[in-house]
């Protein structure tokens, strides 16, 4: 069975780290609330560094990093918290997104940034 770091390395692997530790600190104080990080999510693609996942609507997840495919399901919780529980994992693992700038987002576990994305519109990797 897979233990809770992995559950977190599975958040981690679609925000990848793509950017330096001092880059992330910058304006990482407001994170989202639930209805913008449920706006943000629902129906798009999230890019990352090596990852591509589409946050279907519906609820489940898919994505492609180098040529593996995972699967599960997401939710945001009442806080503002972006969860993802991966099919074998045992536990959700659940971060905190923040606005870096028009198309860009720091993810934050923890109180820390852990790394960052960009957003596209639909599936268009078509997962």
């Amino acid at each position: 069975m897979v233990r809770h770091g992995l559950a977190i390395l599975g958040i981690a692997v679609v925000f990848a780290f793509s950017s330096s530790a001092e880059e992330l600190s910058s304006n990482t104080s407001r994170e989202m609330d639930s209805n913008s990080a449920q706006r943000l999510i629902a129906g798009n693609t999230a890019l990352g560094p090596g990852i591509v996942a589409y946050y279907d609507s519906d609820g489940s997840v898919r994505a492609l990093k180098g040529e593996g495919h995972l699967f599960g399901r997401w939710w945001v919780d009442r806080s503002g918290q972006h969860c993802v529980e991966w099919e074998g994992s045992v536990r959700e693992s659940c971060v905190g997104i923040v606005r870096r700038g028009s198309d860009r987002f720091v993810v934050i576990h923890r109180g820390r940034p852990v790394g960052d994305f960009s957003v596209v519109k639909g599936n268009p990797h078509e997962l």
